[in-house]
């Protein structure tokens, strides 16, 4: 496991996963591609926050989603000292709410697919 990031206990399936950049830096990669201001990105299901801490180096204001508590707080410290990054704990949806967060049955120890 890269010892870089933070993640929940558990998770078993990204600490395979995770490179020094990040999950799937790659396809991030890709999208950024079609972004022609840099002002501020916000990323839904933040997870853990490798994508937000990429996101940090281009974009002004990272707004960065996560529900979970567990990722979180996970977010928070694998963002720790990015001022840019703005930590939100709540989930974006359509219509203003509570929900619940579930563990997905087919996909055990994957706390990103909740």
């Amino acid at each position: 496991m890269n010892t870089k990031w933070s993640l929940p206990e558990a998770d078993t399936y990204f600490a395979g996963m995770l490179t020094a950049e990040g999950f799937e830096i790659d396809k991030l990669e890709r999208a950024l591609g079609h972004c022609h201001r840099w002002r501020t990105a916000v990323d839904g299901g933040a997870h853990i926050g490798t994508w937000s801490a990429y996101l940090a180096r281009r974009f002004s204001t990272v707004l960065a989603f996560e529900p979970a508590p567990d990722a979180f707080e996970c977010l928070i410290q694998n963002t720790a000292g990015l001022d840019n990054v703005v930590a939100l704990r709540m989930a974006l949806g359509l219509v203003p709410g509570r929900a619940g967060i579930t563990d997905d049955p087919a996909r055990p120890g994957n706390t990103g697919s909740r």
